[in-house]
């Protein structure tokens, strides 16, 4: 019996053996550093890949402490008084990157460390990190560009188109009719390049997720009726009949009123540059609580190749030197995106040399029930007030703009019924404040020195004296949130260059 014992003990024992040998085998083998450390952070093993790490950086086996993690004595202390787990943790030497992972061998009161290389992966991390950093930066340089391409734009183009109807009030019914439709022509022209400006801007901002949303209660049948009166003129110019029809019911919808209102004007715009005769229409209707509307016109229609690009940025199905329309190809491309953030459905219908039809869903969540629900001013619009003083005494008016031609432009124009001072920065506006019973102020935001428009309206709203005057903000700045900005700030109203005189005119009224 004790024979056959023996062998049997012997084979177990040489199994043991080769099993601790093989696990001996590991840190030895291991092409990345294995150390272990005992409860006093002093190393008790360090394996060859270990140890030409330390040859590497001219160290020896006493500062091993220099290739673990920082935070190694904190390690220790933690796997002596509660073993839990021990986080892996970042380490980089001489561009070199390693992850460190601890476990504590309870039996031997060590920590046993054995290191990844993460070279390769932190390489890439920081690439895209610098990728992402550097695109971030692109797309703050871009638009700040375009920002600034719009100001330096719409400011000229401001005084040029209100000057042109200065002198269009000064020789009208003095000299021959053919001067109007100059004048008309000039007007056409500078409304053209202004919404060119306009429709960079905005698709700009919608393509890099920048475009803000103003949800509230519209009147949509309002807004329908208000572009048919200003589509007109240009229906009739071309000899065709604008139908618009509004049913006399309830047409508020939940949304934002820009969107609506923009990817509508889109797409009767777009109708009426492509119909050559006949009509473009345009019907409402309430259909299971939402609102539709059909937008059809007897125009040129569309090629069957064409239709799927037909939201496309810039696309045109006539290019080159023998287009026959005018236009940058963003009408279609803009009203589809405005809908798409509001959640509208744009859905098309096309035959080439018979017409269109574009139908509008709006949701059944953005109509809203009941007219009352219209949206409460803002406190900045609250804070206008009638003057207490006789309506029929000129009232003083401080103009704050630093553009010379601006400037006299608003004297031409406004020092007729009201009494100007001006102002170029928000120092200078101070001071004036303080010697001018000021009763309204006009307020662009670029101004001379280091405070802008937007300083001087949140000094203004700040102080007792001033901040029930009316503020105007009369500016080039014309994205969304340079109005969400200047409400914010306290104005009362917000107008962009270029504007019509009539347009100032009626808000400066309505807020005195």
């Amino acid at each position: 019996m004790n024979d056959k014992k023996q062998p049997r003990e012997n084979s177990e024992s040489n199994k043991a053996q080769k099993e601790i040998e093989r696990l001996a085998f590991f840190p030895l083998a291991n092409p990345m550093p294995v150390v272990e450390v005992n409860l006093e952070g002093v190393p008790s093993y360090i394996n060859p890949a270990g140890i030409q790490l330390l040859d590497r950086m001219n160290l020896d086996r006493t500062q091993v402490f220099q290739i673990l993690p920082k935070t190694y004595k904190a390690d220790i202390s933690t796997a002596a008084s509660d073993h839990s787990q021990i986080p892996s943790r970042e380490v980089t030497l001489e561009g070199m990157h390693l992850l460190w992972s601890a476990f504590f061998l309870e039996n031997q009161n060590l920590l046993h460390y054995y290191a990844t290389d993460i070279t390769n992966l932190k390489n890439t991390e920081i690439e895209l990190i610098s990728a992402k950093e550097r695109a971030l930066k692109n797309e703050e340089v871009k638009t700040l560009f375009l920002a600034n391409m719009s100001h330096e734009i719409r400011t000229p183009l401001n005084s040029i188109l209100g000057f042109t109807e200065l002198i269009e009030e000064e020789v009208k019914g003095k000299f021959d009719e053919q001067l109007d439709a100059y004048f008309e022509t000039i007007y056409m022209s500078g409304k053209r390049l202004w919404q060119t400006v306009h429709h960079i801007l905005d698709i700009s901002q919608i393509e890099t997720g920048t475009f803000e949303l103003k949800t509230e209660s519209i009147d949509l049948g309002k807004i329908v009726k208000e572009l048919g009166d200003s589509f007109n003129s240009v229906a009739k110019a071309k000899d065709l009949e604008l139908r618009i029809n509004v049913p006399e019911v309830d047409m508020h919808i939940v949304s934002d009123e820009y969107c609506a209102t923009q990817a509508i004007s889109n797409l009767i715009d777009n109708a009426i540059k492509y119909t050559n005769s006949g009509y473009v229409s345009l019907d409402m209707e309430l259909v299971e609580n939402t609102v539709k509307i059909t937008i059809k016109d007897t125009g040129i229609g569309m090629s069957k190749d064409y239709q799927d690009m037909i939201f496309d940025v810039f696309s045109q199905e006539s290019t080159g030197y023998t287009k026959n329309f005018q236009g940058m190809g963003l009408g279609l491309a803009l009203a589809h995106r405005y809908l798409s953030l509001i959640e509208g459905n744009l859905h098309f219908e096309s035959k080439q040399d018979v017409g269109s039809i574009f139908t509008i869903h709006f949701p059944a969540s953005a109509v809203s029930a009941k007219t009352d629900q219209i949206a409460e001013p803002s406190q900045a619009g609250q804070l206008a007030k009638p003057l207490e003083d006789d309506l029929d005494a000129r009232i003083n008016i401080l103009v704050v703009e630093d553009d010379p031609n601006s400037q006299k432009l608003a004297s031409f124009t406004l020092s007729k019924d009201y009494d100007l001072h001006f102002a170029e920065s928000v120092a200078d506006s101070k001071k004036m404040l303080d010697v001018q019973n000021v009763q309204m102020i006009l307020l662009d935001l670029s101004l001379r020195g280091d405070e802008d428009g937007l300083d001087l309206a949140r000094f203004l709203r700040s102080e007792d004296k001033w901040n029930k005057i009316p503020i105007v903000a009369l500016t080039a700045h014309a994205f969304t949130s340079d109005r969400d900005r200047c409400m914010e700030a306290g104005c009362n109203d917000f107008m962009t260059k270029p504007f019509r005189l009539a347009d100032l005119k009626e808000t400066i009224q309505r807020l005195i």
